[in-house]
């Protein structure tokens, strides 16, 4: 047993020594990042010898190259995914801007009114705890989750959905004789100032 073991661990070596530049070249091919490419190779070889009892050892280097090709298509898919949420954020950002800004421009609001408007909001915000006030800015102003929030700040999902409706009920409570406008351009400042 220990002989078979020896050979299996020099057969893993021998591959290693020989194909891991073809394998890192592989794995370049799709991801387009060196370091990236070598961590795949360093992975598929650790995947290889926690499996290498499993599969004969004249199919080491297809297993290898299998693996590799497949994290790096699903690094790919998963980098295109992700540029393509960037995108539609950003495009959905866009369009609110848009919006918001035909808003405003069309209720008339003067620069005097949006100093009004900033004093109230940074009144009502000194009202709330810190930890109320960080919630919110979180959620508006980083555009994060409450999943996220909940994560980093310690605490319930249910308890950043709890804080950030306080928040909203009182703003829009306070900006109630600015009319509708008023809650759009305090979301806009909301975001802007921390």
């Amino acid at each position: 047993m220990e002989r078979k073991a020896k050979e299996t661990y020099e057969r893993i070596e021998h591959i290693y020594k020989t194909s891991k530049d073809v394998l890192i070249h592989t794995a370049y091919l799709f991801v387009r990042d060196k370091e990236l490419a070598r961590d795949i190779v360093g992975e598929a070889f650790m995947t290889l010898i926690e499996h290498r009892n499993e599969i004969e050892t004249e199919k080491f280097y297809p297993y290898l190259y299998s693996i590799v090709q497949n994290k790096s298509i699903d690094y790919r898919r998963a980098d295109i995914r992700h540029s393509r949420i960037a995108m539609q954020i950003k495009a959905r950002e866009e369009r609110m801007m848009e919006y918001y800004t035909l808003a405003i421009e069309s209720s008339g609001f003067t620069e005097v009114h949006s100093g009004e408007i900033m004093e109230i909001y940074r009144k009502r915000m000194a009202r709330f705890s810190p930890l109320t006030r960080e919630i919110f800015m979180r959620s508006r102003r980083d555009g994060k989750t409450r999943r996220e929030i909940a994560a980093e700040l310690g605490i319930t999902e249910n308890k950043v959905k709890y804080e950030t409706q306080k928040v909203l009920e009182s703003l829009k409570e306070a900006l109630k004789d600015y009319g509708e406008f008023a809650v759009l351009i305090i979301m806009i400042l909301g975001n802007l100032v921390s």
